[in-house]
């Protein structure tokens, strides 16, 4: 399911970069190089915070602990 996730805040990064630097380049008339720095920063941060809260939502950052693992702990 993650997998799935992950690619489409991928597809959803890429369409808002390209939708950015469609109006930035084609209705604002700014340089493209620009436009595309601007349109990139977009997307990272898209990315960030939909793999933050959509992907990994449930994930709490720290590995999940096996019931091995308290075992071998207290060796």
């Amino acid at each position: 399911m993650e997998a799935v996730l992950f690619f489409l805040c991928l597809l959803g990064a890429l369409l808002i970069s390209q939708f950015v630097l469609w109006m930035l380049v084609d209705y604002a008339g700014m340089d493209e190089l620009f436009a595309k720095g601007i349109a990139m920063a977009i997307a990272i941060v898209w990315n960030f915070f939909s793999r933050k809260y959509i992907v990994f939502k449930h994930s709490n950052g720290l590995p999940e602990q096996s019931s091995t693992d308290s075992v071998i702990d207290n060796f």
